[in-house]
């Protein structure tokens, strides 16, 4: 399940597209809930910046997507997506969700932009991700996030051109994403700093517009040192990198990876820290 902003992505580990999007729209029938598309336009969006904070609503986007599949959730393990800066107690809330309401047999909580380098066949890079009005930069050694590198930002206005994406406002007072890029990377030890310019993965729907990467790549090397190579990856699957990503790593987890029904229950919502 990967969840993102402005939309939900489900299926099968190993499937090379999801078997189900839909976007992120909850309105009430009385008791009953209607999801994505059959939600009235008055439906909410039970997320914000990316992470839950309607839970009620969250959770029945879970059940959506269970009776999309056509599956017994206590016969899942389920890999979910979380942004980069998600908090701990939203991890927790999840697993609880999961576990107590659903009964899954294991969860997998994995970091939507790791995903993203990850499904590009890379384990180190800088990944930036925009979908749905949200932004992240998010720089990745050896599968290692670098969290005190992670550059946000959220913006509603869409769609975007590219000249509007080189002037987006980011946390680190930047003033676009090619700012954003930059500023990551030289927050990075001087020792890594080559292989990053030479490995920036695009990703989310955000990012498909006409030469970004190519615009991206000439705005970036009138920023960095002239000695640095910079080359800009653009994936064409980009718009879903992130499940692709999580199906690739769902099929190959062991045993060990993944957060049982029997652990939670010895351990309870605070193993998922």
């Amino acid at each position: 399940m990967d969840f993102g902003p402005d939309k939900t992505r489900v299926g099968f580990a190993d499937a090379g597209t999801p078997a189900f999007t839909f976007p992120n729209k909850v309105s009430w029938d009385g008791s009953t809930a209607l999801i994505g598309d059959a939600a009235a336009d008055s439906g909410t969006n039970p997320f914000e910046g990316g992470s839950p904070n309607n839970w009620t609503d969250f959770k029945e986007i879970i059940r959506h997507t269970f009776g999309l599949l056509n599956v017994n959730s206590a016969e899942q393990a389920v890999l979910v997506t979380q942004t980069p800066l998600n908090t701990k107690a939203n991890r927790a809330k999840t697993a609880q969700i999961l576990f107590e309401d659903f009964g899954v047999s294991a969860i997998y909580i994995a970091t939507n932009t790791f995903l993203a380098l990850f499904a590009s066949e890379r384990t180190t890079g800088v990944v930036m991700h925009a979908e749905g009005g949200v932004f992240y930069t998010t720089p990745i050694l050896d599968t290692y996030i670098l969290h005190h590198a992670i550059d946000s930002a959220s913006n509603e206005a869409r769609p975007f051109t590219t000249g509007e994406l080189l002037g987006i406002p980011f946390s680190s007072s930047s003033t676009g994403i090619q700012d954003s890029i930059y500023r990551a990377i030289m927050k990075c030890d001087v020792t890594i700093r080559t292989t990053l310019f030479e490995n920036i993965v695009l990703s989310g729907d955000t990012t498909l517009l006409p030469d970004i990467e190519n615009v991206l790549k000439y705005e970036i090397r009138s920023l960095a040192p002239p000695t640095y190579n910079v080359e800009v990856i653009a994936p064409a699957n980009r718009k879903d990198s992130t499940w692709i990503g999580g199906s690739i790593a769902a099929g190959m987890l062991t045993a060990e990876n993944w957060i049982s029904r029997q652990a939670y229950n010895t351990s309870g919502a605070t193993i998922a820290y």
